[in-house]
């Protein structure tokens, strides 16, 4: 079994590049577009004339940009304390427009912590159920080999940066611990044994989080309720544990989402804490190939952008760097620099100017996909809405007529239709 933070990495960043310009796709569109993914996809065929959902394929976003600078950040601290990603954003924050520096397509949880480092009024942390920070968790990684105490103390500090909604972190101690667990060599080691990992990590995280409850309730939350949130992922972990096919799993996953929220789901691949720590998890217990487990995970669609990183990291951690499809590291963009970044943040001998420097070479990253969009689209006519018909707009009238309307509501009718019937 390889466990090298080396690995962990490279897989989340190559996950990161796979799955970005296909986010937001259906899976029924993606397979009806590319039949099948292999490589990096451009998206431009299947974007429908909306240019501005395209991204630059083999180009990673700002997933992999905030993990290296978290990374860099935290590399060889004892603990993580929410001041030091204070002092990150501060860093590497812009202004007005560009409020997010120099990062490429940041998350709306990234965008509200950028916004409340530049309105130090407003200090309040998300409270949507979104995973859109657990790509961003092998950062801690890094951190000196600690107990249990700072590791609570690292996560809750962590996801209270981002969010204080209790899925976020449940799943990401979950998620957390099992990353420790992997990389400190007391995992399986088999990709399709990481969802009874995960069944053991969430064991540990709800000890942790009744034996340490102060500290997450320092930190924002009522351990009740978290406890509550891991037990119920626990459960679900279970449940696809025992499905017999991929089918079966994403309908546990579904209901387990529908019955925590308002607004139902009818697919798994969304951005919710509960989807993307236990998508890659199924999808690594019923895949037929290891080597094909990311191409496949980016098929389904949905939030590819976040869930597949995660599923790259899973990967890395249980395979190794060496299994990943070599075209995915000859064909990432700014492979030289990302692979040597990545080897000195993994020998714990990363600087502040090494970080320096890739922050700014990221800029001129960002304007080079930026024209090249302008470039290719710019020949691309833009669709016009369909003018309806006299017939279609009379009948779109016409479902308005009620006879609970006012003399003024029928005059007002009066006139539109007359003046319908003029055009």
């Amino acid at each position: 079994m390889r466990n090298d933070l080396q690995d962990i990495l490279l897989g989340s960043i190559t996950g990161d590049a796979l799955g970005a310009p296909l986010d937001g796709m259906g899976e029924a569109h993606i397979r009806s577009v590319f039949k099948s993914v292999e490589e990096y996809i451009d998206p431009m065929p299947a974007l429908k004339g909306k240019p501005d959902r395209w991204k630059k394929p083999g180009l990673y976003t700002s997933t992999t940009q905030m993990l290296v600078s978290l990374s860099v950040a935290l590399n060889g601290e004892k603990i993580c304390r929410s001041h030091m990603l204070e002092n990150l954003f501060t860093t590497i924050s812009g202004s007005g427009e560009t409020l997010t520096g120099h990062l490429r397509h940041p998350t709306s949880t990234i965008i509200q912590a950028f916004r409340r480092i530049e309105n130090a009024e407003n200090q309040s942390t998300s409270h949507f159920t979104t995973g859109d920070i657990l790509p961003l968790l092998p950062a801690l990684l890094v951190l000196k080999k600690t107990g249990e105490e700072t590791f609570i103390t690292s996560v809750t500090s962590f996801v209270a940066f981002f969010s204080h909604n209790p899925w976020v972190l449940a799943s990401s101690l979950i998620t957390s611990s099992l990353y420790f667990s992997i990389y400190s060599s007391t995992g399986s080691g088999k990709l399709n044994t990481v969802v009874t990992d995960a069944i053991e990590s969430a064991n540990r995280a709800e000890n942790l989080s009744e034996t340490f409850s102060h500290l997450i309730f320092d930190s924002g939350w009522n351990p009740d309720t978290v406890i509550d949130c891991i037990r119920q992922i626990h459960d679900l972990l279970v449940r696809i544990q025992e499905s017999t096919h991929i089918e079966q799993a994403a309908q546990y996953i579904v209901q387990s989402i529908n019955a925590n929220q308002k607004t139902p789901v009818t697919r798994p691949t969304v951005n919710n804490p509960i989807s993307v720590l236990c998508w890659p998890c199924a999808y690594a217990l019923h895949i037929d190939s290891i080597q094909e487990y990311m191409f496949r995970i980016a098929e389904t669609g949905g939030s590819t952008g976040i869930f597949v990183p995660v599923a790259g990291a899973i990967f890395g951690m249980y395979c190794g760097s060496s299994m990943i499809p070599s075209h995915l590291i000859e064909n990432l963009i700014n492979r030289k620099r990302i692979l040597a970044l990545v080897e000195s943040i993994n020998t714990m001998k990363v600087t502040s100017a090494e970080l320096d420097a890739f922050l700014q070479n990221e800029s001129a990253l960002t304007r080079k996909e930026e024209e090249e969009r302008g470039s290719r689209f710019r020949r691309t006519p833009e669709k016009k809405p369909r003018k309806r018909t006299k017939k279609e707009n009379m009948d779109e009238l016409s479902r308005h007529v009620v006879e609970s309307w006012t003399k003024y509501d029928k005059a007002k009718w009066k006139k539109q239709k007359k003046k319908i019937d003029s055009e």
